[in-house]
């Protein structure tokens, strides 16, 4: 994010949020080469290409001469990797998850972003439980190959936040 977000988001007064966002670009150079040559190739080829799994997002309609659409374009250009890839992992977890219940007195109910939501009857929870964690594991691990992927579940009598 960029630091006016950054600033709306932590509290924190603009001018540190503007001071952090720069520092990080300084201590990360090749994080920053590598997110400069995506948002050209980008640009150039007038889509956004995801290389975690080739997914693409057109950039139709952009007025790349205005400086306020050039900003929107290149954090759509940074997110988009991360944003599209968490999408097919999602989706790829839900179909491992459906095949791994199938049989059982659990079903998958909704999807909130990368959280996935599960009905279970209280004699197998601990089973479906481990078999969503599991399952979100490995369909991340197929599309991020050299990052850890680790997930966070949560039991309860019913959804919360």
């Amino acid at each position: 994010m960029g630091p006016r977000k950054f600033s709306k988001t932590t509290g924190i007064p603009y001018e540190k949020a503007k001071a952090s966002v720069s520092n990080f670009w300084k201590m990360h150079p090749l994080i920053k080469k590598y997110f400069d040559a995506h948002v050209a190739r980008s640009i150039d080829a007038k889509c956004i290409r995801n290389p975690y799994d080739g997914r693409l997002r057109w950039l139709d309609g952009f007025d790349l001469d205005s400086q306020k659409e050039q900003a929107r374009v290149r954090n759509m250009c940074m997110n988009f990797p991360m944003q599209s890839a968490n999408a097919s992992a999602t989706k790829r977890a839900m179909t491992l998850i459906r095949e791994h219940l199938r049989g059982k007195d659990a079903e998958v109910i909704s999807t909130v972003h990368d959280e996935i939501l599960a009905r279970a009857h209280k004699d197998i929870v601990d089973e479906v439980y481990k078999i969503v964690v599991d399952d979100m594991v490995n369909a991340a691990k197929e599309f991020i190959k050299n990052v850890p992927v680790e997930v966070e579940g949560h039991l309860d009598t019913c959804w919360s936040k």
